[in-house]
């Protein structure tokens, strides 16, 4: 009865550690694929903001700090700030930080200019108007995204794997 018993627990921890290490997978899974759609839902916020509020926008990506955020257009308390570190400082909105594990990869914005360290800023126009780029994202357990914007209307594609823009060719994967 004793002998049943241990075999009994010995498999069900071997189970409970194969179910463990699936669900760990899928939660890395998880947050890349939440990160990347949030950086799209952001920038079609960012892109009605814009056209709704007749500004420009600019989307800033931060690849060697691993962040982004979003510049607002500028007011009368900005406009007043001359110094332009701190005028950004002031109409800088704050966007969802990524989930744990997850980096920026590189941002595409041409078949022969893929960003991968420094800044990257995509201007947003008030007309509907978007610089088509790709944002990479990776997670360091394993898995690759892709936010890819298109240039009119700005079209917004999330894809697993690294995609590019409509109108980039081919894309350095080192």
């Amino acid at each position: 009865m004793l002998i049943e018993l241990l075999i009994g627990l010995i498999i069900l921890s071997g189970m409970l550690t194969l179910v463990y290490s699936s669900m760990d997978s899928l939660t890395s899974e998880s947050r890349l694929e939440s990160t990347t759609r949030d950086i799209a839902s952001e920038l079609e916020s960012a892109l009605s903001e814009s056209i709704v509020t007749g500004a420009e926008h600019i989307l800033v990506y931060e690849l060697d700090d691993n962040e982004y955020w979003l510049l607002g257009p500028e007011d009368e308390t900005s406009v007043q700030i001359k110094d332009k570190q701190r005028n950004e400082e002031s109409r800088r909105l704050e966007l969802p930080v990524f989930g744990e594990g997850v980096q920026l990869a590189a941002v595409a914005l041409s078949k022969d200019k893929i960003v991968k360290r420094g800044q990257v800023r995509i201007r947003i126009s008030p007309m509907g108007t978007v610089t088509a780029h790709a944002v990479h994202l990776i997670h360091t357990e394993g898995g690759k995204m892709t936010v890819r914007i298109g240039t009119l209307g700005g079209t917004i594609d999330v894809l697993a794997g690294h995609e590019i823009p409509y109108d980039i060719e081919v894309i350095d994967e080192n």
